[in-house]
């Protein structure tokens, strides 16, 4: 990392772009749920076929973090964000400028490499500016992809398709129609439909969509996106006219140092780290298609603005935990955020899918209760063992891997076991974050009494 003697005023403005950097983040993560329908119409393939996405974006975001990883050690980290963020607003730009299936996946896989390397560069230059302050500095930054994840799904609804009702009277075997779970051919007045069992009533509901102008979303946010490249550019140059030594890895911690229960420790992190964020993806992604095609049969803009609701309870529940890790210690803010977590997930799985009023109220639980481990946890275990590059690459490659297999297996389960089965992947990854919580615990207090023991 970058060792140069900063003021705290530069150190605070410099951080304050850090948390608009998250911005490229947060939309990535906000606007593909309320905008997932309407790229299945512009590329005109089946549900599980959308899916991929989730696949590949998830991969591309691994792969963003090792090669920073890699970069990390012969590139200035300033010079790395300003490419990342502005590689991946050009990306964003450009991505819905096709209606191919294969240039679309392409594109979402290098929109998830460039937000791999712009997260964990930034997670990585905020830790060497605030080396002793690491809770409330985290948050801070990591408030901003909140807050973006909030906006997207205002900024995608003016272009979202409209929906027109079709009755089942009016379709025919002739033409494609995309249904929850395969495809069939039927045609009707109104051109490519829209058929589902999931209602209520267990009648089959059909409708069709307009044209969709959802270019037009991507395009916003990519240009929202760009600013803090300049700026980290500007910051590059500031480095190189100072002749600032490009690379020293911060908090530099011998392996050899480590107790044996650290490694344990780093495993049980990295284990506790793979659904952390991919619960939050998968039910802000699948969020509209679940009230579009479940039992309620809500309309996509109604769901746009619930899933606005689910990233803005985020945003509020990333500020409560900002605020109060100023008067709570970090373990206790966890339990907290635990139980309502698991209470918001009941409550879904056992009502939401028969009240929508239920489903506005745990969908706002559910975010607010989601928002704070990534960073708090890595907080809370600096007590255990040093926060480091490495440490902080494991995490979020984990965290990586669960962007991958959360959503992806919850697109799977939506296509072929219908909606109602989001809720039940949400209790069970839930459940599995406890567990895994439940072992840090257990393990970072035999660490920190293996310490006490040493310095006796």
């Amino acid at each position: 990392m970058e060792n140069e003697p900063e003021s705290y005023r530069f150190r605070i403005i410099q951080t304050v772009w850090l948390f608009y950097g998250f911005f490229l983040i947060g939309f990535n993560n906000g606007i593909l749920g309320p905008t997932l329908i309407d790229l299945q119409i512009l590329v005109q393939v089946e549900m599980n076929l959308i899916t991929y996405i989730f696949f590949v974006a998830g991969a591309g975001f691994i792969m963003g973090i090792l090669l920073c990883f890699v970069a990390e050690r012969y590139c200035s980290m300033r010079l790395v964000l300003a490419v990342s963020i502005g590689l991946g607003s050009v990306v964003n730009i450009v991505l819905t400028l096709s209606t191919n299936y294969v240039y679309l996946m392409i594109l979402f896989f290098l929109q998830g490499c460039t937000k791999g390397i712009a997260d964990y560069a930034i997670m990585t230059v905020c830790n060497s500016l605030w080396k002793d302050s690491k809770g409330v500095s985290f948050q801070f930054v990591a408030l901003g992809g909140g807050i973006a994840s909030f906006l997207a799904p205002f900024i995608a609804e003016p272009f979202l398709a409209g929906k027109h009702s079709v009755s089942s009277s009016q379709v025919t075997v002739d033409q494609p129609v995309y249904t929850s779970q395969r495809v069939y051919n039927v045609s009707s007045p109104y051109g490519s439909v829209i058929c589902t069992n999931y209602t209520l009533t267990g009648e089959p509901s059909c409708y069709t969509y307009g044209e969709t102008q959802i270019q037009g979303a991507y395009i916003i946010i990519g240009m929202l996106s760009a600013p803090p490249a300049i700026a980290f550019a500007y910051y590059y140059y500031l480095e190189r006219r100072k002749g600032v030594i490009p690379y020293e890895e911060f908090n530099r911690v011998s392996f050899g140092t480590f107790y044996k229960g650290s490694f344990l420790y780093l495993t049980l992190l990295f284990l506790f780290h793979i659904p952390i964020f991919g619960l939050c993806l998968a039910y802000g992604d699948l969020l509209s298609p679940f009230g579009v095609k479940g039992k309620l049969q809500l309309n996509k803009y109604k769901m746009a603005t619930m899933t606005s609701l689910f990233w803005g309870s985020f945003l509020l529940g990333r500020v409560a935990n900002l605020v109060l890790s100023r008067y709570l210690n970090l373990f206790a803010l966890l339990l907290m955020n635990f139980a309502g977590l698991l209470i918001s997930v009941i409550v879904l799985v056992v009502v939401g899918e028969k009240r929508e009023d239920v489903l506005w109220f745990g969908t706002t639980i559910l975010g607010v209760f989601a928002a704070t481990y990534l960073p708090t946890v890595l907080a809370w275990s600096d007590q255990f063992m040093p926060v480091t590059g490495s440490v902080i690459s494991t995490c979020l490659v984990a965290s990586g891997i669960g962007e991958i297999l959360v959503p992806f297996i919850g697109g799977k389960l939506f296509d072929s076991e219908g909606p109602g089965s989001l809720m039940t992947l949400m209790l069970v990854t839930v459940v599995y974050e406890i567990a895994a919580f439940v072992g840090l615990v257990i393990v970072g207090n035999l660490i920190r009494q293996k310490s006490e023991n040493r310095d006796c």
